[in-house]
């Protein structure tokens, strides 16, 4: 596995771990946050968000500049705060 995609992943397992801690008090509410592809945008995750809300769940579905920027950027610069944004 490459450095950077090794550092992506700790770095998302670090901001779940902080979400779930800043969190551990407060009533659990079934959540999913859904992240469309490279290339693609929030439209190409439509679908998959109108059947989980109505399943019953709380959907977040992130948009982000995916051709704009490196994934590394895109992960920490744009991802990873709509993430901590929906958990909380």
């Amino acid at each position: 596995m490459n450095r950077s995609i090794k550092l992506l992943s700790l770095f998302f397992i670090f901001i779940a771990a902080l979400s779930a801690s800043a969190f551990a008090d407060a009533p659990l509410k079934a959540k999913v946050v859904l992240l469309h592809g490279l290339a693609r945008t929030p439209a190409s995750m439509s679908s998959m968000a109108k059947a989980l809300e109505e399943a019953g769940y709380e959907v977040c579905n992130v948009a982000y500049p995916s051709r704009q920027h490196s994934v590394a950027v895109l992960a920490v610069n744009f991802v990873a705060p709509k993430i901590v944004e929906c958990v909380s």
